[in-house]
């Protein structure tokens, strides 16, 4: 069976659990990724930010309603759109890393298995690790692309 090692994309680039938003906005523009590792000193993964994650921080979050015989409103966002831009750039990464941090798949495990990460974990991207460390990203269309080439090799070129 194929290895995720064989489809997955190697690592550009990384950021460091003390950088900011703003740094790492800069390097998801000038590499056109939208996805950065967080890693400690030996390249061992501690978080993820995509940047879906830098979306959900700044939009405007919604009134939730507890229920307790009447309706309460709680969580109600009236910081401009503007104003939450320009405290982005200063923000720890580790403040807005994604809920799903640490889902990883090894270098070695076979692509059967990793979709099925897809499946359970309900994320789009996995990092892929060699040893604990970072070493490259698999995402759902490189499986979709996989089963393509596979199945399909005439029609995928």
């Amino acid at each position: 069976m194929a290895k995720i090692a064989e489809i997955m994309e190697k690592v550009r680039f990384t950021s460091r659990k003390d950088a900011t938003v703003g740094e790492l906005i800069r390097q998801l523009a000038d590499g056109q990724i939208g996805w950065i590792p967080i890693v400690d000193d030996d390249k061992k993964l501690l978080a993820y930010i995509t940047d879906g994650d830098i979306v959900r921080y700044i939009s405007h979050k919604r009134p939730r309603f507890f229920d307790y015989g009447e309706l309460i409103a709680i969580d109600i966002d009236d910081e401009p759109f503007e104003s939450k831009i320009r405290g982005l750039l200063e923000i720890p990464v580790m403040k807005i890393a994604g809920k799903n941090q640490k889902i990883s798949a090894d270098v070695n495990q076979e692509i059967g298995e990793v979709a099925d990460l897809f499946r359970h974990e309900h994320v789009r991207q996995i990092a892929v690790l060699d040893g604990g460390r970072v070493v490259g990203v698999v995402r759902e269309s490189d499986i979709v692309r996989h089963i393509l080439v596979t199945l399909l090799p005439e029609t995928a070129r």
